[in-house]
Parts: structure tokens; C-alpha cells; sequence
């Protein structure tokens, strides 16, 4: 079996996303029929890192994880940040074991997301996660890490935390996305509402 080192290109020191989190997106594109089309979209060195073996427990780089969505964003024209939160929820989904979402049924979503960080370290590293406000109905959080960010990137983030509030029993989840790192913002802020 390949080891995961072999087929990751960037540093280690960068931003790195769960291989549980690739595996997600791998099978959503799967059930969608477009991963074929998504992955000859990808560049070398980028392309090897989701045709090789994908181990769940590894860190692979979130600029490979930019280029596969860039490649989503070029095959669903139109519709590309659209899918991008569908996989963001798709991760969140597919991605909380039994354990994790007996915790979000019993909690709400603004405890849930006031242990966002907890919650972020399962599924990145060399990013981080901070909670700028926190109300009942109302969360205000910052995404930092050294790395670049895209709209299709940010938009997949936003279904993640989409999920995340419905799994903890929040209603008519919208998140708004005020501060980009995109439009020249030192890191992105996003702002959850629920009912």
C-alpha cells in the first residue's frame, strides 16, 4: 500500500485538510458521476493526491483540496459554489461519527459552535478557528491560517457549518460571509444564523 507522504505535494508546515474529509468529497463527486470530469480538471502535482489511495486519518494539503474545487467550480458552471456547499455538508455529514453527533443532538447550536474549534481540529490543521461572538440564534467566526483561499473554498466551509447547525437542532441555518481573505481580508469571517 502507498504511503500517503509519497503522493502529497506542499509542506506539512501549510494548512492541511482530514483524509476522512477527502474521502467525503471523493465519494460525493462519485454519487454525482462527475469525479472523472473534476479530477482531469486537476493539475500535477495536485491530481495525484485524490488518485492515489486516500488514507482517513492522514493530512493532506489544502491547496491540493483548492485546485479540486477549482476544478468543481469549472465542471458545474454555474452551480459550482452551490456544490461546493453541498460538500461542505457532505464532510460535516459523512465526517461526525456516532459519537460526535450524539454530542450535537444533545447541545445546541450555539454551544456546538462555541466548541467550533474542537470541532475544526478534527477535520484541519495549521488553521485556526475563533469564535468572535456568541448569541442564541446568532455566532460570529473568524478562519485564519497562512494558506490561500478561494470562494469555492469558503463557500464549502459555509455547508460545513450549515451541517454542523442542523445536526445540533438549529433551524434554517444561514451563513453570511462579511470578511474574505479572497477581497484582501486578513482572515474570514463568517456569520451563522439559526432559528
Amino acid at each position: 500500500m502507498a504511503t500517503t507522504s509519497s503522493h502529497r505535494p506542499g509542506s506539512e508546515s501549510g494548512p492541511q485538510i482530514k483524509g476522512t474529509c477527502v474521502s467525503s468529497v471523493m465519494a460525493f463527486l462519485r454519487d454525482e458521476r462527475t469525479l472523472d470530469k473534476v479530477l482531469q480538471g486537476v493539475s500535477e502535482p495536485h491530481r495525484s493526491v485524490f488518485t492515489s489511495v486516500i488514507v482517513p486519518a492522514s493530512w493532506y494539503p489544502v491547496e491540493s483540496y483548492l485546485h479540486l474545487l477549482d476544478s468543481v467550480m469549472r465542471v458545474y458552471a454555474g452551480e459550482g459554489l452551490e456544490v461546493c456547499h453541498r460538500i461542505g455538508r457532505r464532510i460535516i455529514h459523512d465526517g461526525l461519527n456516532t459519537v460526535y453527533r450524539v454530542i450535537l443532538k444533545v447541545a445546541n447550536p450555539q454551544a456546538v459552535l462555541k466548541r467550533g474549534n474542537m470541532l475544526w481540529g478534527f477535520y484541519f490543521k495549521n488553521s485556526d478557528f475563533s469564535v468572535l461572538e456568541s448569541r442564541p440564534g446568532r455566532v460570529l467566526i473568524k478562519v485564519t491560517d497562512g494558506g490561500r483561499t478561494t470562494r469555492a473554498y469558503c463557500k464549502s466551509i459555509m455547508g460545513g457549518m450549515a451541517e454542523t447547525v442542523e445536526l445540533s437542532g438549529g433551524k434554517d441555518p444561514q451563513i453570511l460571509h462579511p470578511r474574505c481573505r479572497v477581497d484582501g481580508a486578513d482572515s474570514c469571517v463568517f456569520e451563522v444564523h439559526y432559528s
